[in-house]
């Protein structure tokens, strides 16, 4: 038997069981489109008071830069090049 063989013959057996359940899911009339995008809510009241306040509460938040420096490390390893 050659090396890697059994993986490969793994990884086909996975392949053709998702085949056949994705098949047998789309015979019994299963919906596969994506769902419509509903409507963004509009606030009203205390939740437009309660949001509109917040907004500017953190408009003028600063935080530090050595907190700056572990959000930038954090983001540029998960950054897509």
């Amino acid at each position: 038997m050659r090396a890697g063989s059994g993986a490969d013959f793994l990884d086909k057996c996975a392949i053709l069981v998702l085949k056949s359940t994705t098949l047998q899911a789309l015979r019994k009339g299963a919906d596969y489109m994506a769902k419509p995008i509903k409507d963004t809510p509009i606030l009203k009241g205390n939740d437009a008071k309660r949001f509109s306040a917040d907004i500017r509460a953190n408009e003028t938040k600063k935080i530090s830069s050595a907190e700056y420096k572990k959000l930038m490390t954090s983001y540029n390893k998960f950054k897509i090049k």
